[in-house]
């Protein structure tokens, strides 16, 4: 199901914005929109796309001004996101909502993007906008579907570490295909450590439990001692 992504810092503009997205998505049956804050690095934005079939990003540009709680904040801005997956999917529709739509650094990128929109002029032509970021999607998603749904499939195995050998081949062979330079690899790097993570966590969990063990035994052993001396 292909879906529209939105990403901004500040979480009741992002939310606003995917509202309205998501208002006038309701002809559009098969669609949907995801949003999130700005992800903790930049190589996580392919993994992010390919397990939530989003096929059209709508991304904010200054992405430092507001940290979440919880979260680390980002080292990166909107032009950053644009370069990186530009750098790897090419023909991946991305369009800036901003209020900041006269910044200097996303003007000099205004190629790379489908539209640079400020954020009033989205909040008063919102159907419109949606029907445009739609009619991205539908294009891109066509050209690409079959292989699309397949890497979808094949990432949401590996991010729950149940991805086989084969799964792999083929992902890496639809990469090909489609001339991407990212989404398996680097899923399958990212789930790989987090494998490893999760192993180091068990294996200091079974040294505190040993540790935890032992002491207990050792003040064991030092009650008995001290009861035997004081019977005697």
């Amino acid at each position: 199901m292909p879906a529209i992504g939105v990403i901004d810092d500040r979480s009741d503009v992002r939310q606003t914005i995917s509202r309205r997205i998501s208002r006038y998505l309701r002809q559009h049956a098969t669609w949907t929109c995801e949003d999130s804050a700005p992800l903790e690095r930049l190589d996580y934005y392919p993994s992010w796309l390919t397990e939530h079939e989003i096929v059209v990003l709508v991304l904010d540009e200054r992405l430092r001004e507001q940290v979440e709680e919880g979260a680390q904040p980002v080292t990166y801005d909107g032009h950053d996101v644009v370069d990186f997956i530009r750098a790897r999917l090419p023909t991946f529709p991305i369009f800036v909502v901003t209020g900041w739509d006269d910044d200097e650094a996303l003007s000099e990128r205004f190629g790379a993007v489908e539209d640079v929109v400020n954020r009033e002029g989205f909040a008063r032509g919102a159907k419109g906008y949606t029907d445009r970021f739609v009619r991205a999607g539908t294009r891109f998603w066509e050209e690409n579907q079959k292989e699309l749904e397949e890497l979808g499939r094949i990432a949401r195995k590996v991010a729950l570490g149940d991805a086989s050998e084969e799964d792999l081949k083929e992902a890496r062979s639809l990469q090909q295909k489609m001339e991407l330079a990212f989404v398996v690899d680097e899923l399958y790097d990212r789930a790989s450590w987090l494998d490893q993570m999760e192993a180091s966590l068990a294996e200091l969990e079974t040294i505190r439990q040993r540790l935890s063990e032992n002491r207990v035994k050792g003040q064991g052993d030092g009650v008995e001692e001290d009861t035997e001396g004081s019977v005697e």
